[in-house]
C-alpha cells in the first residue's frame, strides 16, 4: 500500500495476514488488551483493525463487555470519533475484532476539520 503511515510497523512472523474480511497490512500498535493492526478492506479502503488478546477473549465477561461496547460506539456520530464498521464476534478466541474508519496513525489533533465555522 502506497500511502501506509510511517507510524506503521511491519507485521510480524506470527502475525495472521487477514482476520475476517480484512487484508492486515502492518501493526499499529500493542497494548494490554491487545493489538491494532492497519487493514484493508475489500474496498481498499484502510481500517484500523484491534484484536483482543486470548487470555481475555476466553472470558465470556469481558467478550460481552466488549461488544456491548463496541455496538454502543456504532452509535456515536461519525464527526465525533472513527466510525466502527465491523465486529465481528464469531471468530476464534484471540480473534475478536472492532474495525474502524479514520487514517490509522495519524493523531486526531493533527488532522484539519473539513470546513470551519
Amino acid at each position: 500500500m502506497a500511502d501506509v503511515p510511517a507510524q506503521t510497523a511491519p507485521l510480524e512472523a506470527a502475525d495472521p495476514a487477514r482476520i475476517g474480511g480484512y487484508e492486515l497490512v502492518g501493526r499499529l500498535g500493542t497494548g494490554g488488551m491487545g493489538t491494532v493492526y492497519l487493514g484493508r478492506g475489500g474496498d481498499g479502503r484502510q481500517v484500523a483493525v484491534k484484536t483482543i488478546r486470548p487470555e481475555f477473549a476466553r472470558d465470556p465477561e469481558f467478550r460481552a463487555r466488549f461488544l456491548r461496547e463496541a455496538q454502543a460506539a456504532r452509535r456515536v456520530t461519525r464527526f465525533c470519533t472513527a466510525e466502527v464498521l465491523d465486529v465481528d464476534r464469531d471468530l476464534k478466541p484471540g480473534n475478536i475484532l472492532l474495525s474502524s474508519s479514520g487514517t490509522p496513525g495519524t493523531p486526531t489533533s493533527t488532522r484539519r476539520p473539513a470546513r470551519s465555522g
